[in-house]
């Protein structure tokens, strides 16, 4: 069985979408796929992720557009909250 493709993208978090467990991930050609904190491995979870983090994923094609699944982390970043650098549109940790 062979392992399925993996490629690599930008996390983007908009608005509070992070608190209704989505995100997005823009792959390197521009393409948007759906993110889903069911989908995200290691140490990443929905407290840790952070917009602009860069990741790699397995792209699956659904009709309603490009989803990510299997989403790692590129070794070398640091997770969040501690280190939280708020993206214009994120809105987590003003409550």
């Amino acid at each position: 069985m062979t392992e399925p493709v993996r490629i690599t993208g930008t996390v983007r978090i908009t608005g509070t979408s992070l608190e209704r467990g989505f995100f997005f991930v823009r792959d390197e050609n521009g393409q948007d796929y759906f993110g889903h904190v069911g989908e995200l491995r290691g140490d990443l979870n929905e407290e840790t992720l952070l917009h602009g983090h860069r990741v790699t994923f397995v792209p699956i094609q659904k009709a309603k557009g490009g989803k990510a699944n299997e989403i790692h982390l590129v070794e070398g970043q640091e997770l969040g909250p501690l280190d939280r650098v708020q993206h214009p549109h994120d809105h987590r940790g003003t409550r």
